[in-house]
């Protein structure tokens, strides 16, 4: 996939799912920036938790009510933008509602705030955001609650000069790398690619018993690979450099992340489900679960 092919997808539809809470106004600045930056329809959607025999309630009228309000003042604030806005209520369960309203307007991408729950919160109840990232149709940019000063939900311009994507040299962390070029292009954001070396870490518990050429070796087919992905950034005009840092995936990410003031996070997912999921757990749901910085994750099928 081409730079030039996620321009022309981007430019199509952004879905921003709330449920109004810190982590969604947050969500709503990100989903401002993108759709002016990317030039694309936004669409405001809200999912009010209802079952089917309880339609009629009179909690369920008041939450609707209220619901429709902030709707409402959201999908002003973006019109003040210049935006192109949908509002959207739904009655439903919010995983499967937001799948589906993506999958209906062909969304480009998905923003959305997480809680970031860990532990047994999030076995017992599950992560709506954690189940949109392994299901959507597109792209999915979860930006997570945190405390700040600045006030939230008035669309101002985000900050995005760096960008930080871990590369495993799989064809889904190749497929985030040219995403990340185009933040790079229509951002001006600084792209660093981090490739977590688990095996310098295996050989250094064995205490390096291989031969020291041949790890030299490894090293240099390393950077020789990163390299060419760097190139083909700089081809295109885009500022990028490159690190090897060994340990843990999940836990390199998150240091370099912080270390490096990363302003987003792009990375693969094979969006796995089911016992491999809850067994072995995912780096990127992990990512998702605790970066301190939005996460955009690209799913490969």
């Amino acid at each position: 996939m081409s730079l030039q092919q996620v321009k022309s997808e981007t430019e199509k539809c952004i879905l921003l799912a709330t449920d109004f809470s810190i982590s969604a106004q947050q969500a709503f600045t990100y989903a401002i920036s993108f759709a002016t930056t990317l030039k694309a329809r936004l669409v405001i959607l809200t999912v009010v938790k209802a079952l089917p025999w309880a339609r009629n309630s009179p909690s369920l009228h008041g939450r609707h009510t209220a619901a429709l309000l902030e709707l409402g003042r959201l999908a002003r604030i973006a019109s003040e933008s210049s935006l192109t806005v949908r509002p959207n209520l739904v009655l439903g369960a919010p995983s499967p509602s937001i799948l589906e309203i993506a999958q209906e307007i062909k969304a480009t991408l998905v923003i959305m705030g997480t809680h970031g729950r860990t532990g047994w919160d999030r076995i017992e109840l599950g992560s709506t955001a954690e189940a949109v990232v392994r299901s959507a149709p597109c792209p999915v940019l979860t930006v997570r609650g945190i405390k700040t000063n600045r006030v939230q939900g008035n669309g101002d311009p985000i900050s995005l000069s760096r960008v930080l994507v871990p590369i495993d040299f799989s064809a889904c962390a190749d497929r985030a790398l040219v995403y990340a070029g185009k933040l790079g292009e229509q951002f001006g954001a600084h792209i660093r690619l981090l490739h977590v070396d688990e095996q310098e870490t295996i050989d250094h518990k064995k205490s390096l018993t291989g031969s020291s050429s041949e790890e030299k070796t490894r090293q240099a087919q390393l950077r020789r690979r990163l390299r060419r992905r760097m190139l083909t950034l700089q081809r295109h005009h885009l500022q990028s450099d490159f690190v090897i840092k060994p340990g843990s995936p999940r836990k390199v990410i998150l240091t370099q992340a912080k270390g490096c003031s990363s302003d987003m996070i792009v990375m693969g997912t094979h969006g796995r489900q089911g016992v491999a999921q809850m067994v072995f757990g995912s780096v990127a749901a992990y990512v998702v679960r605790h970066s301190s910085c939005p996460v955009l994750s690209i799913k490969t099928s």
